[in-house]
């Protein structure tokens, strides 16, 4: 359940944030490229509601993590190529994943309560996905700013010999990185190249975050193998209980 909020967090925020910084796209098209990621929950999460039951919840949960992680793998492979379309198949992957896991998770993890301590399932379900999510792009984030800021150490070690000049090139790219205009000005006036450089890191940073991602999904799917057995219970309807039968007058 940790992975479910993490797995689509960092693919619309820092997938939006590459669509923008990268790509050069407005905000509203760097949304309408997520669609295909929405679109797919929402198909396969219809999909997947009705597998609850038939199919051990195990196989549900190895396949949905195994699909997000390739999903991740699939566009850290072809992010380089600063291609939208080639990022289409990679998006869908993780939205069908995801959609299968959303509804099924969520079954699960209530068959097994009864229906006194649903509501305190429920609040704890929601509690584990929030943090999940959280910490999820903590740590997805934090790897980014860290491969930006050493890959930007080296790239200004190469691009400006003089120390002096190296200071300022290294401070102008972290500025530039915090999309600051009066940063990219000067770039653009003293070291044009450092433009593309910076788009190559950002690239790299976010293909290195993706396969971090995928390897958090990978042993997702391993821990579900050891984890979770048999058929998740179908819950029968209960008929309404009538009133308990009266005494007669002669008990």
């Amino acid at each position: 359940m940790f992975c479910i909020p993490f797995a689509l967090l960092a693919q619309v925020v820092f997938g939006a944030v590459f669509l923008q910084n990268v790509l050069s796209l407005t905000p509203l098209e760097a949304g309408l490229s997520m669609l295909p990621v929405v679109l797919t929950i929402i198909v396969c999460a219809q999909f997947g509601g009705r597998l609850v039951g038939n199919i051990k919840f195990r196989n549900l949960a190895v396949c949905g993590s195994l699909a997000m992680g390739i999903g991740f793998a699939t566009q850290a492979l072809v992010i380089h190529f600063n291609n939208l379309w080639l990022l289409f198949p990679g998006m869908i992957l993780m939205g069908a994943g995801l959609g299968f896991l959303i509804s099924t998770v969520s079954t699960e993890a209530l068959s097994h309560v009864s229906l006194l301590a649903r509501a305190r399932a429920t609040a704890l379900l929601q509690t584990c996905r929030q943090v999940g999510g959280v910490f999820g792009i903590a740590c997805v984030g934090a790897l980014i700013n860290w491969r930006e800021k050493t890959m930007i150490s080296a790239a200004a070690e190469l691009m400006e010999p003089n120390d002096n000049d190296r200071e300022l090139l290294q401070l102008l790219l972290y500025k530039f990185m915090g999309d600051q205009p009066a940063a990219a000005a000067l770039l653009h006036e003293r070291w044009p190249q450092s433009l593309y450089i910076l788009k190559a890191i950002s690239s790299r940073a976010l293909a290195d975050a993706y396969i971090f991602s995928a390897v958090v999904l990978l042993g997702a799917a391993v821990m579900s193998l050891w984890a979770f057995k048999g058929h998740t219970p179908r819950q029968r309807p209960q008929g309404p209980e009538g009133p308990p039968p009266m005494n007669s007058a002669n008990d």
